[in-house]
């Protein structure tokens, strides 16, 4: 009966002590049937000075059972010779629950050659009761402190490793779930974690968006656990600038009875990133009591993520708090690319202030980051009409001579405003000042009919303006004929109308106001240097 109360209160108290890091002072327990012994030891250094606490002491192996529900030790002395159950006994039963323990057996000269043969059952240390001085003790202390912190730290990138192993590759990595589990001390607890990501901006141009591969600096995440509601198991740095902290309730609380301390938790973390230059967005993740979880909600946590936009920097959000979408993806960009394009008709016109905003209004409602890509790429791709029109470097061109510093977007109202501001602003180039109202009129009846067969007499009958007077005019005003502006028109159209996959070149041609489509590949070559079945290639 006692060996079995033993063994069981024995198992609950030494796995809880499994895992114990960053030991700044060690806990020394000591175990002698004589009380005259164990005070000697006490009194034969300064344990404190030398980094050490006595958290207990026993008279017998049931008194040290008592000890040991309420203290962790991480050494033990231990004598040989006790009553009922003996010093290498009861040495035994501890290793076999937890052989980090490190035992020094208390001996004389008679058992001197039995106490050798209890180094086989992994205790490493003895000492000789007559021989004990002050200077060996310290020695035997100071190797044994050696020993545990590189155990530690083996421990602690073993535990590290598996828990980055199983985030990777998932379930499928047995070992690593099994060696975790081993690592914690409590495996049927409430788990929950911390998906920390550093801030980066969203690039519109994505040949320049930011390198992925940028890790969170090490910093020390256990030091700022400080709570009576949840204890620290362990943190994983991941490449594309995020982190993991595991943790643990140290009570089975229900979840609403918890978020606010796990939320102060999460402002902690989150400041100690801002202290040290550091923007973070912090998800919490929900309450699971199984490991094997892990991966799966790991995976889920990580696809919202890409969500963080819409929230803006340093952002803390639950888990719960960010839906995935549930339609259609391809479909949805398809659709909102079509809407584009049928609002906004030209380069020009306050159409396509109106199209950014009721974009991202839909995009608020229904977001996913390719969506969001792809709105971006089409409006740029507009606003560079309107660079390559007025003969300004193109977003491309820019960026391929590094002479531009693209903004950073962190949110997702940044990149709608700076896209209706970057019009405003061409726009002024567009139409300056000096152009008078009757060239505006010109450009005006071009867009809006440049499907038909125009020419100079025509445009100029439905204004009531002569040829020769339009031409002259026209010239002086912006450098250019009426009928270069006509076919540069017609060019840009037809390179949207390209840019799709459901039109032939024939069709574009009738489309843009050509009436063959030989005519108008000669026209779209001479213009842009390739022909339409070239340019067609080249988008995809």
């Amino acid at each position: 009966m006692f060996d079995r109360l033993f063994e069981s209160t024995l198992k609950v108290v030494l796995l809880n002590s499994i895992g114990e890091r960053e030991m700044k002072r060690l806990n020394v327990m000591i175990v002698d049937d004589e009380i005259l012994a164990i005070e000697h030891l006490k009194h034969m250094i300064n344990w404190e000075e030398h980094g050490f606490t006595i958290v207990g002491e026993a008279l017998s192996a049931k008194k040290a059972i008592e000890v040991l529900k309420t203290n962790r030790p991480h050494i033990i002395f231990m004598d040989i010779q006790m009553p009922r159950m003996d010093g290498l006994q009861l040495s035994q039963k501890i290793l076999e629950f937890n052989p980090n323990t490190k035992i020094i057996l208390l001996t004389s000269h008679r058992e001197f050659d039995y106490a050798k043969k209890a180094m086989n059952l992994g205790i490493s240390h003895y000492l000789l009761k007559h021989e004990l001085q002050e200077t060996k003790l310290i020695e035997t202390l100071e190797g044994i402190k050696t020993e545990l912190q590189e155990q530690e730290e083996k421990v602690l990138s073993i535990k590290r490793q598996c828990l980055l192993d199983l985030l990777v590759y998932g379930t499928q990595k047995e070992i690593a779930m099994k060696n975790l589990q081993k690592s914690i001390s409590d495996i049927n607890s409430n788990f929950f974690f911390f998906f920390v990501k550093m801030d980066t901006a969203f690039s519109i141009f994505d040949q320049y968006s930011s390198i992925v591969n940028m890790y969170v600096p090490e910093l020390e995440w256990k030091g700022i656990f400080q709570s009576e509601e949840m204890e620290y198991i362990e943190s994983v740095t991941l490449e594309g600038g995020k982190l993991l902290i595991l943790c643990k309730l140290k009570h089975k609380l229900a979840e609403r009875e918890v978020f606010s301390p796990i939320y102060n938790q999460a402002v902690n973390i989150k400041n100690q990133g801002k202290n040290k230059g550091l923007s973070l967005s912090i998800i919490i993740s929900p309450i699971f009591r199984k490991m094997k979880d892990l991966p799966a909600l790991y995976r889920e946590t990580e696809k919202k993520s890409l969500f963080l936009i819409l929230y803006g920097k340093q952002t803390i959000i639950r888990y719960q708090d960010i839906t995935l979408p549930d339609y259609d993806i391809q479909a949805e960009w398809k659709g909102t690319i079509q809407f584009i394009r049928k609002q906004v008709t030209s380069a020009e016109g306050e159409d396509f202030i109106q199209a950014v905003k009721i974009v991202f209004q839909r995009l608020r409602k229904k977001f996913h980051p390719s969506v969001l890509q792809v709105v971006c790429k089409e409006f740029t791709y507009i606003l560079d009409q309107l660079r390559e029109k007025n003969r300004i470097p193109t977003y491309f061109e820019l960026g391929a001579q590094d002479k531009a510093t693209f903004p950073h977007f962190y949110k997702l109202e940044e990149i709608s405003q700076w896209l209706i501001e970057e019009y405003k602003g061409l726009s002024t180039i567009l139409r300056p000042s000096g152009f008078s109202k009757k060239i505006h009129l010109v450009m005006d009846y071009i867009h809006e009919h440049y499907q038909k067969d125009l020419s100079i007499e025509v445009i100029g009958d439905s204004l009531s303006i002569s040829g020769d007077h339009l031409r002259h005019v026209f010239k002086k005003e912006t450098g250019r004929t009426v009928l270069d502006y006509l076919t540069w028109f017609r060019i840009e159209k037809a390179k949207e109308l390209l840019d799709g996959e459901e039109y032939k070149i024939y069709e574009v041609a009738e489309m843009v106001g050509y009436k063959t489509s030989q005519y108008f590949s000669l026209v779209f070559k001479k213009w842009t240097g390739t022909t339409p079945l070239e340019y067609k290639d080249q988008l995809k």
